[in-house]
């Protein structure tokens, strides 16, 4: 079961149908699939002490573990940053619509 169906809130595409909700961070979700969007690879960002990273371009994202490396996820549609990705391939996602599962 997922916990909701998120959706790019720039364009309403679907990029992930089954998710978790994050347990400590409210409007995040994790998953290891997703579908309709794009990696940005030659990017890389890593979380600093805090609990939280900053992606270049100055989107934010509370993250966890500090040294862990991250890169950016956009919508294929219209190329919004929804999330990012971790080096052990799991989706964090906390610029997206979210809507019942």
């Amino acid at each position: 079961a997922t916990d909701a169906i998120l959706s790019c809130p720039g364009c309403f595409t679907e990029v992930c149908v089954l998710c978790q909700k994050h347990a400590r961070y409210a409007g995040q979700y994790r998953a290891v699939f997703a579908q309709n969007v794009c990696v940005v690879r030659e990017s890389a960002l890593v979380a600093r002490g805090g609990g939280d990273a900053r992606v270049t371009g100055g989107t934010e994202a509370l993250l966890s573990d500090v040294g862990e490396r991250f890169h950016e996820v956009k919508c294929e549609t219209c190329r919004e940053v929804v999330g990012v990705i971790d080096d052990d391939e799991v989706y964090h996602f906390f610029n997206v619509f979210p809507s019942q599962g």
